[in-house]
């Protein structure tokens, strides 16, 4: 991953990006089964929303460290940060000196920019006998939503990845996560939840401002006409009050008890 992706949307990326849902975090620990305050190194941190989380769903009872290759993002978390947890830069695949063991790794909505098979290889260099991964992701749930379709539609018009010249596929986080924990884990989990929330129209145009997809059909188009565009569906779905609903399905996949 380059480490500059975020450069300049860090704070908006922090207000406005989703969270996750407690239960999730929840089937984590649950799932790690282990009778003992956790430490967790939490992959790809970025602003810290997942370290929180973690943090709160624990209700204090663990060790957290946030791992970031970008330092706008961990300046960010840094910054807003009232609880222990210490955010540190390294990469996925070679995680920093700080971290020496842990019980739990988890990535939130990063492990897209991992080359995965380096980082589940340093899981196993990390974790115990007994040490579980977890991947997590945030998604629009478009299959069951006009607006987030038409959305979808807009970027994959729009957003071309110019390394490569690709159009943005809304198929782009269908990794196969959970056979490739397999490989390094004897035993592994899959669970996904929808849900909801409303958010003013204007706040959602923010949110997107802060994706690396939008940011390129931004980068296409122009401010103005990406603006433009993006109102003239948006505003099909927006209520009286300026507000939308916007549908995520929340995927966790996970593994437990290294193999080597």
């Amino acid at each position: 991953m380059n480490s500059h992706v975020y450069d300049g949307v860090a704070q908006s990326y922090d207000v406005f990006r989703p969270r996750y849902p407690e239960t999730l975090l929840y089937a984590i620990t649950n799932f790690w089964g282990v009778d003992r305050m956790p430490t967790v190194v939490d992959v790809g941190c970025g602003t810290g929303i997942s370290s929180r989380a973690i943090y709160h769903a624990l209700r204090g009872e663990c060790t957290i460290i946030g791992v970031d290759i970008n330092m706008d993002m961990l300046a960010t978390a840094r910054a807003g940060n009232t609880l222990p947890i210490a955010y540190v830069q390294g990469r996925a695949e070679a995680l920093p000196p700080e971290v020496l063991r842990a019980d739990i790794i988890t990535a939130g909505q990063s492990a897209q920019w991992f080359d995965r098979d380096k980082f589940y290889r340093e899981c196993l260099r990390v974790l115990p006998a007994n040490g579980a991964v977890a991947i997590y992701e945030n998604n629009r749930d478009w299959k069951n939503s006009p607006f987030l379709q038409a959305h979808e539609a807009f970027l994959e018009e729009f957003s071309i990845d110019p390394a490569t010249g690709r159009h943005y596929s809304r198929h782009y986080r269908a990794n196969p996560y959970t056979q490739e924990i397999g490989i390094y884990f004897d035993e592994t989990i899959e669970k996904k939840l929808h849900w909801a929330t409303r958010m003013k129209v204007a706040d959602f145009y923010r949110m997107a401002c802060t994706s690396t997809k939008f940011i390129r059909a931004q980068k296409a188009l122009g401010e103005a006409a990406t603006r433009r565009l993006f109102y003239s569906y948006a505003d099909l779905f927006t209520d009286r009050f300026g507000m939308v609903t916007v549908d995520y399905v929340t995927r966790l996949y996970a593994g437990r008890w290294p193999r080597f």
